[in-house]
């Protein structure tokens, strides 16, 4: 690496939840010698603007609306903090007035499972129509008011911070994680005439291929940092490839897994953690799955397989406490209740205890956009990193071939309740014919460190600035 100590600024637009991802790829470069500040917005439980992290340094920056995701992160979690006077409107009480009155969440389960033609008819906006109305009416207030409004006052702040903080760094490099952060970013790196690097966590386009206006607008927004960027990092090299194909060639790539990287002597807790939480019989299979819990992973297809499952097969959700109440509600109507078990709210290094406490980690999701087809979840690099055999969908050909290479678990086309229930129950048979299962996970995951990426990213860097 040059002599000259270099400056990297990091930027990405989440106040509240620092993504794996990033946390990885800042340690690195800050081990590697350089010098890396890690810019946000302020998060609700922020309370200083500088935060000196290990080797690198936490910038929470202000912004009018602490962006988007704070003000959800707000209104999901029922105002618990103290809103600004007089920021509550008629809406937001109406919303909430007929949430109590019609217990939303059970009408919602109701709808979900008695309306299949009208689910298939209207798709996503099926989907739209139960979350909004059913399960959060007090969003429709944010999201109009993001709309036409905040989302304006938001950007323009936020770039102001962002100006200021470019000004006071001068960086050499500006590294954008995903594609909300970018305009932003282009805008600091051709300021200071600094290299321009943008991590694709995902096809972010992509994920609107079924709301034409919306994919539309990030689409042109992703065509135009695409030709100001010097070097394009992604999850895998089917984004890569996408993402050029789609909008040209870029000067450098590079592509870095979620592959896990395990702190200094740390140990994965061993042990029956969901047996003991719960006081499960020791004869109980457990079915895990870390992360956020909606309709669009397939989660009501995967709780509705529990029914066709027998007795002694649970499912074990590492996930968020507002994601619960319908998923509580539909597994109540469903008699399921007592199978379905919640770990909430959890550090990701606690994550791979829960994981390997478990007998299957599964991924249900189905093709339900261009993002979705070329997705390498955490979770899947979490499973091996645990040791635990995975169950998924054949229809994601990064998964598919993740599991197929290490021969870890089984993949099957998912797509209603009863395939779910098939999968699950051909895994449990499987997994008693594998007598090189777990020299695989192993295999699996010494393969799957984070010194390769580590490797990856610091030669990327070395490119960038020779």
């Amino acid at each position: 690496m040059s002599q000259r100590k270099i400056t990297v600024l990091v930027i990405n637009d989440e106040p509240d939840a620092i993504d794996r991802r990033i946390t990885h790829q800042l340690g690195v470069l800050a081990d590697a010698g350089y010098s890396v500040f890690f810019a946000k917005p302020l998060g609700k439980n922020d309370t200083e603007t500088f935060v000196l992290n290990g080797a690198y340094t936490i910038i929470n920056y202000p912004s009018a609306y602490t962006s988007f995701s704070r003000n959800m992160f707000r209104i999901l979690n029922f105002e618990q903090t103290a809103p600004e006077p007089g920021s509550r409107s008629l809406l937001y009480f109406l919303g909430m007035f007929l949430r109590g009155l019609f217990h939303a969440p059970l009408m919602a389960s109701m709808l979900r499972n008695r309306l299949p033609k009208l689910k298939h008819v209207l798709g996503y906006w099926f989907e739209a129509f139960v979350f909004l109305f059913l399960l959060r009416f007090d969003l429709l207030y944010a999201m109009v008011k993001h709309k036409f409004f905040a989302r304006r006052i938001n950007e323009a702040k936020t770039r102001e911070s962002l100006e200021i903080l470019g000004n006071f760094l001068k960086p050499d490099i500006v590294h954008g994680h995903d594609l909300p952060c970018m305009i932003n970013a282009v805008k600091i790196a051709e300021a200071f005439n600094a290299k321009l690097v943008m991590d694709a966590h995902e096809i972010y386009a992509g994920q609107f291929t079924f709301d034409k206006s919306r994919y539309k607008e990030q689409l042109s927004i992703e065509k135009y940092v695409m030709g100001k960027i010097d070097l394009l990092i992604s999850v895998n090299s089917y984004c890569l490839n996408y993402l050029e194909n789609q909008h040209g060639k870029v000067k450098q790539t590079a592509a870095i897994s979620n592959a896990v990287l395990l702190p200094d002597g740390f140990q994965v807790q061993e042990g029956k953690l969901w047996h003991d939480k719960f006081d499960l019989p020791s004869e109980t299979k457990l079915i895990v799955f870390q992360g956020g819990i909606n309709p669009l992973r397939s989660i009501d297809e995967l709780v509705m397989s529990l029914g066709q499952l027998p007795e002694h097969v649970h499912l074990g959700f590492i996930t968020y406490a507002k994601d619960v109440s319908y998923y509580s509600a539909l597994s109540k109507k469903l008699g399921v209740h007592h199978r379905i078990h919640y770990v909430l709210d959890i550090d990701w290094t606690e994550v791979l205890s829960w994981i390997k406490a478990a007998d299957f980690g599964i991924i249900p999701y189905q093709v339900t956009s261009d993002n979705a087809f070329a997705a390498s979840p955490n979770k899947m690099y979490e499973f091996a990193a645990a040791g635990v055999p995975i169950i998924a969908t054949s229809n994601l050909p990064q998964v598919k071939a993740f599991v197929e290479e290490y021969q870890i678990g089984i993949t099957r086309p998912f797509s209603h309740a009863p395939s779910y229930a098939q999968g699950i129950t051909a895994a449990l048979k499987w997994v008693e014919t594998e007598p090189q299962l777990q020299e695989n996970l192993n295999k699996a995951a010494l393969a799957n460190n984070y010194s390769d990426n580590a490797k990856t990213l610091l030669e990327a860097y070395e490119r960038l600035l020779n």
